[in-house]
């Protein structure tokens, strides 16, 4: 018994050395490829995820949505961007990107038709947290650091900073918070 496992260790010792030693190297790094982010559609049929690479040329991580059916089956390009979310009725797709006049603005997407997404916003500072409403219409961010119309600071309890002068009819809206950050409401889509 003792010759058996004493046997065993010296095998497993040996394989263990035996094993080519590989160090991280700069051909590693830019094959780097990894997902996040995976969201299945409304009806279970398809995951939206986010799959990040390295480019080289420009010295920068770059991020794609990616669609595939939930089986696993007909995995394929969506757009460049990030932060993808669903609409309630999985019509469209909200996300973010680069956009105009610079920096990370909201994008949406509709399912099916071939074109190139549409930047629904201008925003100075970035969005985050996106969230569609329940009937699909509006989509709620934060930006942080945000301004009212008149410059002004908003009130972090209670309030809604509303870029661009749009707001949805109050009733159909209570205020939102944003845990001291400002909450932006978009328009009809």
């Amino acid at each position: 018994m003792k010759n058996t496992l004493f046997t065993l260790f010296l095998f497993g010792l040996i394989y263990t050395y035996g094993q080519e030693k590989t160090r991280l190297s700069l051909e590693h790094y830019k094959n780097y490829e990894w997902t996040s982010n995976p969201i299945f559609s409304p009806d279970g049929e398809q995951i939206l995820y986010s799959r990040t690479w390295i480019n080289l040329t420009d010295d920068k991580r770059e991020t794609d949505l990616w669609i595939m059916n939930s089986d696993g089956t007909s995995n394929r390009f969506f757009s460049k961007g990030s932060n993808g979310i669903w609409s309630p009725d999985g019509s469209k797709i909200a996300f973010t990107k680069e956009g105009e006049p610079n920096g990370t603005q909201i994008f949406v997407k509709h399912m099916g038709i071939q074109s190139e997404p549409t930047q629904i916003t201008k925003l100075e500072k970035s969005p985050s947290s996106m969230e569609w409403s329940p009937d699909g219409n509006y989509i709620a961010f934060i930006m942080g650091g945000a301004e009212t119309a008149d410059g002004a600071k908003p009130d972090p309890v209670g309030s809604r900073a509303l870029h661009g002068g749009l707001r949805p009819p109050a009733a159909s809206h209570p205020p939102l918070t944003g845990r001291g950050r400002p909450l932006g409401q978009l328009p009809r889509l």
